[in-house]
């Protein structure tokens, strides 16, 4: 017998599980059988050394199932009083040390995400559904486990915050990861299949629907806003672009004609340098014309 076998084993057999668990230590297998010839021998060996009395779950029940239901509120200084205390006996909240009120555990950092009282989450109708589905299923979950009624109150294993914690995760617990992290552990059987029963419940319900077409839409409308704001940004590129090209061109325009205008201003310098050029000539051949007419003059006195 391998162990996968040990476990299925283990499951389904009625047989006393401090009797199965010697059988397997002796002779290598857990009977399923209360006629099994190995678990009657063991029996017998059992009763022969005048053993006390077996208290594993398939011999008392009940008890196991009041230990279980006791054993969070039980201290571990307590534990050998709650493993003597007599299922019959009435269930005294000061016996075993409990607390009056449960001090809620601090959520840790291996939580994806944490959802603060101010979470815009907790306004949203298609969440908040979620949530009362899961306080309302364990509700329900607790009433059945207990029947007959407890001194707890429901809430104090599993209330708004817990379920909240979940709403706030629920594609990550939906795919299987991150549910022990949120609650820490069942606090009654079958509170984690009834956590993903309730997921898949809403993720199939009209509201889910109807919550991710809103999700759609506004994620379209973002995507209009964006492609808005980006196609407002290249007409805005553009026409500072073209701006940028008029005011160069006009740029341009200034520059040829201020090179215009000071080409203008030296052709008339030349101009001007050149009429005072030729004025100076001009007075320099009558000067010397000038200067030399009394000599001419002295010269033909002379020849007479």
């Amino acid at each position: 017998m391998n162990d996968e076998d040990r476990m299925h084993a283990h499951r389904v057999t009625p047989c006393c599980l401090r009797v199965a668990y010697s059988v397997d230590n002796l002779k290598g297998y857990i009977p399923v059988s209360l006629s099994d010839p190995g678990y009657l021998e063991e029996l017998e060996r059992e009763a022969a050394l005048k053993m006390r009395q077996c208290r594993c779950s398939q011999c008392d029940p009940q008890g196991c199932a009041r230990i279980i239901r006791l054993l969070p509120f039980t201290k571990a200084q307590e534990f050998d009083s709650l493993l003597k205390s007599s299922p019959t006996q009435p269930e005294d909240v000061s016996r075993f040390g409990f607390p009056k009120k449960i001090t809620k555990r601090k959520f840790s950092g291996d939580i994806p995400v944490i959802c603060k009282h101010n979470d815009s989450i907790r306004l949203s109708v298609p969440m908040i559904d979620l949530a009362v589905i899961l306080v309302g299923k364990f509700e329900a979950l607790f009433q059945q486990y207990y029947p007959s009624g407890s001194h707890m109150m429901s809430e104090w294993l599993f209330d708004r915050e817990d379920a909240w914690q979940i709403v706030k995760n629920h594609e990550a617990v939906h795919n299987g990861i991150f549910l022990r992290e949120i609650l820490g552990g069942e606090t009654v059987p079958g509170q984690f299949a009834l956590v993903n029963e309730c997921i898949n419940l809403w993720l199939q319900s009209p509201v889910y629907h109807q919550h991710q077409q809103d999700l759609a839409d506004e994620q379209i409308r973002l995507d209009q806003e964006f492609l808005d704001s980006n196609l407002i940004e290249e007409e805005h590129r553009e026409q500072m672009r073209l701006k940028k090209i008029a005011s160069d061109i006009k740029k341009a325009g200034i520059a040829d004609r201020k090179r215009l205008r000071k080409q203008k201003e030296i052709e008339k310098q030349i101009e001007r340098d050149m009429k005072l050029k030729k004025r100076q000539q001009e007075l320099h051949s009558i000067y010397h014309t000038c200067a030399l007419a009394p000599c001419v003059k002295t010269i033909g006195a002379k020849v007479v």
